[in-house]
């Protein structure tokens, strides 16, 4: 019995050492052929949200070149509680322009109306490829080596949306659309206008600004509507209230190929109520583009700026 109880665990313990192998390698083949047939599910949400990031960040690359003529209205409304320097700033005008843009090379000419004094400011403000050049009001002509320094008084490529044409930190500077380090995450479809739009907020702040943006894919993952909300000192503790910063497309165009371009925008600043609703309007401003060509060839010489002064 001794011998035979001996033998029955000896064939036990050879079929273990022979099974166990077998498992591991059945387990191992099996991982093998899952891999190969059933692919890595992401959620989708992670994966409509990198589909956004990526189309938002490469909206209007479809545009190599880009010409046409803008207004643009500043409205003060309440400049209550707003200092004097932000009041000049915020001073009500019309700006007309024209701008013209080819690849990296772009030129704007503006003429500023002021409307409480009717002084007129003449501008114009180009790049080369090579040289970056201002034209000012009394026709001398600066060479400036700061090529951020000269694209802050362009006005067309921001509002457009196509700035990183000619400025590659545009996008990061303004905040105008989500990157990784805002943590994104898309919400409900919610309706800009008539447009139906993705709604993505960021779950990290900006510089002390909390910004959502309303997003259309219809129009090439144009983003229709950005708000930044940032908190203000209140006079009553009790009753917080917050600043915004709207800015929402009105009008869009289609140049065709896949292309929009956003051509009547509006800039809005109001302060909120600790309920979301409005307690005055500071400002707004309007841009309206026209007679906007797409993809169409641009005359190198326009690029090139001359001095005016005898």
């Amino acid at each position: 019995m001794m011998g035979g109880q001996g033998c029955s665990r000896r064939t036990r313990d050879a079929r273990r050492k022979f099974v166990l192998p077998v498992l591991g390698l059945l387990t191992a083949l099996l991982a093998v052929v899952a891999g190969t047939f059933i692919p890595i599910r992401t959620t989708p949400a992670a994966s409509e949200m990198s589909v956004a990031l990526n189309e938002i960040a490469t909206f209007g690359n479809r545009v190599s070149s880009c010409t046409g003529r803008f207004r643009l209205e500043w409205a003060p409304v309440d400049m209550g509680g707003v200092s004097l320097e932000q009041q000049r700033v915020l001073e009500e005008r019309v700006v007309e322009g024209r701008w013209m843009m080819d690849g990296v090379r772009f030129r704007e000419d503006t003429t500023t109306v002021y409307a409480d004094t009717g002084r007129t400011e003449r501008l114009a403000v180009a790049f080369d490829g090579s040289r970056t050049a201002i034209l000012w009001e009394d026709g001398t002509l600066d060479h400036l080596q700061d090529l951020e320094m000269v694209a802050d008084h362009v006005q067309f490529g921001l509002w457009l949306g196509i700035a990183h044409h000619y400025r590659p930190e545009a996008r990061r500077l303004t905040h105008s659309i989500p990157l990784e380090g805002d943590q994104p995450t898309i919400g409900a479809t919610e309706t800009v206008g008539q447009t139906d739009c993705l709604r993505i907020d960021a779950n990290q702040s900006a510089g002390g600004s909390w910004y959502t943006w309303w997003v259309a894919p219809q129009y090439g993952y144009m983003i229709m509507r950005v708000d930044s909300v940032s908190p203000v000192s209140p006079a009553d503790p009790e009753h917080p209230q917050s600043v915004r910063h709207r800015e929402e497309v009105l009008e869009v165009t289609d140049f065709g190929n896949g292309i929009f371009l956003p051509t009547v925008v509006e800039r809005v600043a109001s302060r909120l109520n600790p309920d979301g609703s409005v307690d005055k309007v500071y400002f707004h401003q309007t841009f309206t583009a026209a007679d906007v060509t797409v993809n169409e060839p641009v005359d190198p010489g326009v690029f090139e700026l001359e001095s005016h002064t005898p």
